[in-house]
């Protein structure tokens, strides 16, 4: 990991209430790097339910995409110089991933700032020094019930494959590339290995297409 970037970083990004009328369960503290929430049967005014977290920074309910991705974008920079990096977004169902890593074309998130990011910076690398050379390769797997599942078929990528038929003549696209495993090398780390899983890319276009 670069030095510029602490190894691991936890970030707290409060989701906005429903109700704006409705007293808060979750709050950040003035510091800015701790969350505190409440029991929402306990009295507002007493302490006793709270519990207090503290983590690297901490997002309130008003806090825009380009304040999650300042913190990303460290991370996203160390992989162009070589470096490993993860980012994933942990929460119950309906606290705001989704949003946070991916979001909507009016409000980017977490991921496509990163793929921008990254083809910008190789960019400025190859145009600086003509000898410089990258090769970008993305994935997207899902586990569910302890299963993977790959989201990026072969067919997707190859403009001039026929897409398969069912039996009723209607199209179909598969997303089954075959078992995919989690291993481990000593050059390479903990990784997945599966047919189909890694794809190159030329640009953002192709990335997010």
């Amino acid at each position: 990991m670069s030095e510029e970037v602490e190894p691991v970083q936890v970030v707290a990004r409060i989701r906005p209430g429903d109700d704006p009328d409705a007293v808060p369960v979750v709050a950040m503290t003035a510091a800015g790097n701790e969350v505190v929430t409440r029991d929402p049967e306990e009295n507002p005014q007493r302490r006793k339910g709270q519990r207090v977290y503290r983590c690297t920074e901490v997002l309130g309910p008003q806090s825009a995409q380009e304040e999650v991705y300042r913190l990303v974008r460290p991370l996203v920079l160390s992989t162009v110089k070589g470096y490993n990096a993860t980012v994933f977004a942990y929460g119950h169902t309906g606290s705001g991933k989704t949003h946070t890593m991916t979001g909507t074309p009016q409000e980017p998130g977490a991921i496509p700032r990163a793929i921008a990011d990254i083809f910008a910076t190789i960019r400025l690398a190859t145009q600086r020094s003509h000898d410089v050379m990258f090769l970008v390769r993305m994935s997207f797997v899902e586990l569910y019930n302890n299963a993977f599942r790959n989201l990026l078929p072969e067919a997707a990528f190859d403009k001039t494959a026929s897409t398969p038929t069912d039996r009723t003549g209607s199209s179909r696209r598969t997303t089954k590339g075959g078992k995919i495993e989690v291993r481990e090398a000593d050059n390479k780390g903990t990784f997945l290995s599966g047919k189909g899983l890694r794809h190159t890319v030329r640009n953002v276009q192709e990335a997010v297409s």
